[in-house]
């Protein structure tokens, strides 16, 4: 069974306010089958465009913040949000997938092609989290790169850990 459990934010209602969040909590409490730790959103609405309130959504119950399922493309707001989750003691979980490179039903290969279909292209991963680990990395704060698949990301983030940079995954 599980212990504990962190849902992400990709949800309707998006717990990108306080008081979603705390419903999100109640109704956790209410059941009480488990822990529940949930995630909140790094933009409002998941569109990459306008940051949440980072301490009151800590403040509120949000374990950590994530877009999960859709990148923050945009690599300002990015920046901001991983800096500000840092500054409330937390860290960003990012969904790594560079729109211009990921279209496509299945990763691009022998199986896409016999298929017929275009595949999502690796470096698709591989740039976002390329550049999140840049921005953990020249800021000094931690960052999560969520299911990460390629070779390449793998030895990126291998080599930062290395240099004891404080970036983690999971595949």
């Amino acid at each position: 069974g599980f212990t504990t459990i962190c849902p992400m934010p990709n949800t309707k209602p998006v717990p990108d306010n306080v008081e979603t969040l705390k419903m999100i909590i109640e109704k956790a409490k209410a059941v009480n089958l488990c822990n529940v730790l949930p995630f909140s959103s790094i933009t409002k609405g998941e569109k990459g465009e306008e940051l949440v309130d980072f301490k009151a959504m800590k403040e509120a119950g949000a374990i950590a913040f994530s877009d999960d399922g859709i990148p923050v493309v945009n690599s300002k707001v990015m920046r901001e949000g991983m800096i500000k989750a840092n500054e409330v003691g937390s860290f960003t979980s990012a969904h790594c997938e560079e729109k211009s490179v990921a279209k496509g039903a299945i990763n691009a290969g022998p199986i896409a092609d016999k298929l017929g279909v275009e595949g999502v292209l690796p470096e698709a991963e591989e740039i976002m989290a390329a550049r999140d680990a840049i921005i953990a990395e020249t800021n000094n704060i931690h960052a999560h790169i969520c299911h990460i698949s390629t070779k390449t990301s793998k030895n990126m983030i291998r080599d930062a850990k290395k240099r004891e940079e404080k970036i983690t995954s999971e595949t």
